[in-house]
């Protein structure tokens, strides 16, 4: 920036002489920010938007001139150590603090007009967000006596929304500890006051009119934004700001939502800590509400565009707060409504119909109980499940519910009448259903064989061409791109165990190259491949990953590494590739990258190929490119036949493999079976005594296999040992005697670290052998492999 640029908005060398205001009023009614909208939106009498008048025009035109040079400054701040050259940063630093002092003094007694004036809300935004809190606290006291006018207005709304979002990590410091409670007093003040302070003043002053700001266009946002902050959640701006503000602020506003992220150092932080007051205003917030107006308070809010994500918002927290289950509260309302069978419209039905309602009763599926889940099924899900999912807004009902079943009789139930719909399903696209159903099969670990079974019989083809047929199904517009929902169903079969995804994996490696390089080269299509790639063992065997890279002919990719290591998409596939492929493999795409080395490195996607591929080792060492990878080859094979647990995969424990990780093995502990009341009172009770006397069965056989297992710990633990060798695969047999043979030194190398190795295996063996595997649980298991896994 030059120093005539400085002089015009005040730098340095240059004094601003404000424009004379004396001929511009400043009491004229701005109606920009008095629309309103909705049915609910009544006011109360007496109750207007703010109105502090306009802005002089020179002025609004010099703080947003001075604005963009400030933000010019900060993107050469940003691009200097980019670029070597430029001013210093102090300089710009300096700079940068005089046009924003500037720009503060000229703001001062302006507070509340500039809140109210649509070109200044945005520069006060943005100052809000280069400015400390003691700014912050200043700008904020302002709204004292205007804080109903101003939420209600379209554009002081935007700054209250900004100011709370930013008020949050000061209070989350002041909290913890790490920065000393501020207070001040202000002129207008009779006593000194905080952000808690003045939270507390400002929603006490919003619940004279609780119920009218709920449904109001503008206040909404700011009533969401609180209770953001007096939960302690980290606010999303997408859940808080409209789309309109939200979409404004992406392609205008860039500075202020990137400041509105949490500081360096805190980025994981998913919650903020708040004092003691704050949670018991937010419970005394939630238990009003639900008191407010007539009984029918939830279900009025449920069906207003303004007032559902409000409500959403607020069963949230009173889950959090474990208010949930309190007979009367929102929650409780709620689910009353949606499961009462008796009612002749079926109130549940038409909710999950609703353009609007449908989003709410996502969201309780999300949150409620084991029992309350039950119940969402016997009212709206049993026999409705034709109607809904081939709704367009009753099929994200569906989908919600499917991805949140936890237990394998839940599935059974869905699975029984979903089985026959799901031609129809098919043919209305409602894809995104049957994506929910293949990952209910791999969440719960059940239902493979007929969701298999049903869905090929759908697609009417032969085995081979399933993969073609399942993405071009119902396809009208001849585009080749595969559309999400089916990548998503083609991942999920990729974690299917080998018995049952079989035939599509026969159907994948049966396309023709060219369609297989689109696929690769394709944001969704890449997605399937990768998922093939990355796929545990149990579910996609090693040698058929092989076949992408064979060394006989082309095989698959051969021949296209170079134009897929160019490509934005192929490139992750040929890194996947690498990741997974034995040491043979490995040389046949490195001799690729190598051959064509010079046009890879010149392509933007290319060169981070070639760095994660290690072509510069292989290139120049060579040999120790193969020591190396020949130790890492032996060291997972190692691995997996010590660790490998009833079929426990190394990707498995990595927590990298897509199929059923134990990591992602549901929680079934508070979780209810279904009971189908469909049967009559006398079939229910045999049931119940069935259950419980099946449950005492186990744990009898429980203690049986307790005491056997403490007989036979060390004849099971020797014949494990003697399977688990045995069981070590045909490809991984193959990679260790293909890098033996290709590296004869190497094998010479390692005669005296494999002594060492078979002693320290042969120990970790016999600590196995003592622990009796019959007695730990699969997570007790994968606890015992990470511990032991730092010696391979």
């Amino acid at each position: 920036m030059s120093k005539n640029d400085t002089a015009e908005v005040g730098g340095a060398h240059g004094a601003y002489e404000a424009p004379s205001m004396e001929d511009t009023p400043l009491f004229i009614i701005d109606e920009r920010g008095m629309r309103f909208e909705g049915e609910m939106d009544k006011r109360p009498e007496g109750i207007h938007p703010a109105s502090f008048g306009v802005m002089n025009p020179d002025l609004q035109a010099y703080l947003k001139n001075a604005q963009e040079k400030v933000e010019m400054i900060e993107y050469k701040e940003s691009q200097r150590d980019v670029n070597g050259d430029g001013m210093d940063v102090e300089d710009l630093g300096e700079e940068r603090e005089i046009l924003l002092s500037r720009i503060r003094e000229e703001m001062k007694d302006r507070e509340l007009i500039m809140m109210t004036d649509h070109g200044c809300s945005v520069v006060l935004e943005k100052m809000l967000s280069r400015s400390d809190k003691e700014f912050l606290f200043k700008i904020f006291s302002k709204t004292r006596g205007h804080q109903i006018e101003l939420v209600i207005h379209r554009f002081g709304s935007h700054v209250l929304q900004t100011a709370l979002t930013l008020m949050a990590k000061y209070i989350d410091e002041e909290v913890s500890g790490t920065e000393n409670k501020m207070k001040m007093k202000l002129e207008e003040m009779e006593e000194e006051m905080g952000f808690e302070e003045m939270i507390i003043e400002f929603i006490e002053e919003l619940q004279k009119h609780w119920e009218f700001l709920m449904f109001n266009s503008y206040s909404s946002h700011v009533i969401r934004a609180l209770i953001y902050l007096l939960s302690g959640k980290k606010m999303n701006n997408k859940l808080v700001r409209s789309k309109k503000s939200t979409q404004y602020k992406e392609n205008k506003n860039q500075f202020m939502l990137e400041n509105d992220q949490q500081p360096k150092g805190r980025q994981q932080q998913s919650r903020y800590k708040v004092p003691k007051s704050f949670t018991k205003l937010l419970k005394q917030l939630l238990s009003e509400t639900t008191s407010l107006g007539e009984n029918n308070i939830g279900m009025r809010m449920a069906y207003d565009q303004i007032g559902n994500p409000t409500l959403q918002l607020m069963i949230e927290a009173q889950v959090e707060l474990g208010m949930g289950e309190i007979p009367g509260m929102l929650l409780d309302q709620l689910l009353g409504v949606i499961t009462n069978e008796n009612s002749k419209n079926k109130a549940g039905v038409q909710l999950s119909l609703d353009v609007v309602g449908s989003h709410l009763v996502q969201k309780v599926i999300e949150v409620v109980s084991a029992d309350g889940f039950n119940r969402i099924y016997q009212a709206v899900v049993r026999g409705n499940l034709k109607e809904l999912s081939l709704h367009e807004n009753g099929n994200f009902v569906v989908q919600s519910y499917i991805r949140n079943i936890k237990l394998e009789p839940q599935l059974s139930l869905v699975m029984e009448e979903m089985l026959p719909l799901f031609m129809e399903v098919l043919e209305s696209g409602r894809l995104g259903v049957i994506s929910a159903l293949a990952s209910a099969c791999v969440t719960v670990g059940c239902e493979y064989k007929r969701f298999i079974t049903d869905l090929s019989k759908c697609l009417k083809t032969k085995n081979e061409n399933l993969i073609e047929a399942l993405v071009e199904f119902n396809n009208t517009n001849g585009s080749t791109k595969v559309n999400i929902q089916t990548a998503i169903i083609l991942e999920k079969i990729f974690t299917f165990p080998s018995e049952y995804n079989r035939k599509y994996i026969h159907s994948l490696l049966g396309l023709p190259i060219e369609r297989m390089l689109k696929f690769s080269k394709d944001s969704t299509g890449s997605r399937v491949i990768e998922a093939f790639i990355m796929a545990p063992v149990t579910s996609v065997p090693q040698k058929y990953k092989h076949r992408l890279m064979s060394a006989e002919g082309d095989g698959m990719f051969k021949s296209h590494i170079c134009d897929m290591a160019m490509d934005k998409f192929g490139s992750h596939i040929i890194d996947k590739l690498y990741t997974k492929s034995d040491l043979k493999h490995k040389q046949i795409i490195l001799d690729q990258l190598v051959h064509n080395e010079n046009r890879i490195k010149d392509s933007f996607f290319g060169k981070f190929v070639l760095k994660n591929c290690k072509v510069e080792l292989y290139k120049l060492k060579k040999e120790s490119w193969m020591n190396s990878e020949t130790s890492s080859v032996k060291k997972r094979a190692m691995f997996d036949d010590i660790l490998n647990f009833d079929g426990i995969s190394a990707g498995a424990l990595d927590g990298k493999s897509g199929g059923e990780s134990l990591n992602k093995k549901p929680k079934l502990d508070n979780a209810m079976p279904f009971q189908d009341m469909s049967n009559s009172e006398d079939e229910g009770q045999g049931q119940d005594e069935k259950s419980k006397t099946s449950l005492a069965g186990n744990d009898n056989d429980v203690g049986k296999q307790k005491k056997k297992a403490s007989v036979s710990s060390s004849k099971s633990s020797k014949s494990s040992k003697s399977k688990n060798k045995k069981k070590a695969t045909e490809d991984d047999e193959a990679s260790i005697s293909d890098t033996n043979k290709s590296d004869p030194k190497s094998k010479s190398k390692s005669k005296s670290k494999s002594k060492s190795k078979s002693k320290s295996k042969s120990n970790i063996l016999l600590e196995l052998e003592k622990i009796d595997k019959n007695k730990l649980s699969k997570k007790e298991k994968m606890q015992l492999a990470k511990k032991n896994r730092k010696f391979f």
